[in-house]
């Protein structure tokens, strides 16, 4: 498996803390998988010394108080580097697979230490209720129960669609009978304007 983009021997040699003249003699021979050997890098992992680990002042230094531009590097290089971490089992692991810990519990450990300011979530874990015992005769009375609720409630909404229908049939037929009642009185309107204009015509051609 690949390392990602080529980086010079030095680099990498100042990166893991060895002599570039140990790095060297493995590079060379490795040149054409551009990198070096997986096992020749876990050999690395298992010979350093097991208090370099981190310590809770190391960790201390990660924490990033107000956000202030100073941080912002040392925040993409964190973020950078948390995207390089090996996933197995849906749990993030260490590089080096001689470890069996992984990430989680022991940064949760340093958290609680430290008295980080923010709240580690615990996985939620569903409550599971022990199952009741019921007699067949329960059952079946329920299994009754359900079945004329289900009844009702067929009925019932037979009887609303009918409601709503008849009360639509009433707007209707009152909106018509407006209609009706409007429509007689213009026209009612329209004939005594009619004979206003009949009688001024009249009267026009008596003078």
């Amino acid at each position: 498996m690949g390392m990602g983009p080529k980086i010079k021997p030095k680099d990498l040699a100042m990166t893991l803390g060895i002599s570039p003249e140990d790095l060297l003699s493995h590079y060379k021979q490795d040149r054409g998988t551009q990198g070096l050997r997986r096992s020749y890098l876990e050999g690395v992992a298992q010979r350093m010394d097991e208090e370099k680990r981190s310590k809770e002042d190391d960790i201390e230094d990660f924490i990033l108080h107000g956000g202030e531009a100073s941080y912002i590097e040392l925040l993409r290089k964190v973020t950078q580097a948390w995207e390089k971490v090996h996933v197995k089992d849906n749990k993030p692991k260490r590089k080096d697979t001689s470890s069996k810990e992984s990430y989680t519990p022991r940064i949760k450990e340093r958290a609680c230490l430290l008295k980080m300011p923010f709240v580690i979530v615990s996985p939620y874990i569903p409550y599971m209720s022990n199952p009741i015992t019921m007699s067949t005769e329960e059952v079946d009375r329920l299994k009754a129960t359900i079945a004329r609720l289900e009844q009702d409630k067929e009925i019932l909404e037979h009887s609303l669609y009918y409601a709503t229908y008849e009360k639509n049939q009433i707007s209707v037929g009152v909106n018509f009978e407006n209609l009706n009642g409007k429509l007689k009185e213009a026209q009612a309107e329209g004939q005594r304007w009619k004979r206003t204009r009949e009688l001024a015509v009249w009267e026009q051609q008596e003078r």
